[in-house]
């Protein structure tokens, strides 16, 4: 009984002895790719699975410091997070990829590994959220990384690559006034703001019901139409006798017409001038100026 119990302990002693330490990890951000850093007092027993979100680092016979804790990422287009889940003696580094960039690209993202050895053992990862740089920012991060990483070779091929595409779009980029950019912008605007609703009429309504609201939208413009040209045509100007100005009822109240015949006719008016001044009817004058009795009295 004794002679397993100090087995037991010398087992445990020996496997604390040789118990890796996780000491730190880090990341350097070179824009579309990212290096991560693992330290360790020595080399550790490590697996990596990756996944299309997430490269996890399994390291056996290990224990974490204490100082490193889960970490997110923010304005990164490799990472989002660092996340770390310890048990008696395994430490799993699970390193979250930020999936947003395959939507950009269209790639998916590759790593590389390698160990560096010396005081302190380190595993490299150097994360590619894009296999094959196509445009001028992304030659630029690749030739970025190798520069700072120590490839001059390659960090010379992407920086000619990115210069001579940064030629040619200068060259063929077209000469525009304010005007057609104003012009060019408004028709862009336009087009996406039909889409838009084109977008939203598919996806909220049904077709039938799609149909059904043109159809009512085009009866209401032509019930409006027919109105508005029934009005116009029930509309009637009034005739205008150029001739005079003066209203068909005469000149104000009976008694004051009555007393102007009387002073015109005494004046020597006849009632027919006098009918033609006042606009009345010639029988009205004579019947109060007695105009047409007298002269057929001269006339006998």
């Amino acid at each position: 009984m004794k002679k397993k119990f100090f087995l037991f302990v010398f087992f445990t002693i020996t496997l604390f002895l040789n118990a890796n330490i996780f000491i730190d990890m880090y990341q350097k951000d070179y824009g579309n790719i990212g290096r991560t850093v693992l330290i360790f007092d020595f080399k550790p027993n490590y697996k990596i699975f990756s996944s299309e979100e997430e490269i996890q680092i399994t390291i056996s016979n290990c224990s974490k410091d204490a100082n490193i804790i889960n970490r997110k990422f923010y304005n990164n287009n490799v990472l989002t997070a660092f996340n770390y889940l310890v048990t008696e003696n395994k430490v799993i580094v699970i390193i979250t990829i930020n999936s947003s960039q395959k939507l950009v690209s269209g790639d998916t993202y590759h790593y590389e590994v390698k160990e560096v050895k010396g005081d302190f053992f380190k595993i490299v990862l150097d994360i590619f959220i894009t296999k094959n740089p196509k445009t001028v920012s992304e030659l630029e991060s690749f030739a970025n990384f190798y520069s700072a990483t120590g490839d001059t070779e390659l960090a010379d091929k992407y920086n000619n690559i990115a210069k001579d595409m940064k030629e040619n779009l200068i060259v063929t980029q077209p000469v525009t006034t304010i005007q057609d950019s104003a012009q060019a912008s408004s028709k862009s605007n336009n087009k996406i703001s039909i889409k838009k609703i084109i977008k939203f009429l598919k996806e909220n309504l049904d077709t039938k019901l799609t149909i059904l609201i043109c159809i009512g939208i085009l009866l209401i413009a032509v019930v409006i139409f027919l109105i508005s040209f029934f009005l116009k045509k029930k509309q009637v100007i009034p005739d205008i006798d150029d001739t005079s100005l003066r209203p068909i009822s005469g000149f104000g109240t009976d008694e004051f017409r009555n007393n102007l015949i009387l002073k015109l006719s005494e004046n020597g008016w006849n009632s027919d001038a006098i009918a033609q001044e006042l606009d009345l009817p010639e029988n009205d004058v004579t019947r109060l100026t007695g105009s047409d009795f007298d002269e057929d009295f001269e006339r006998l």
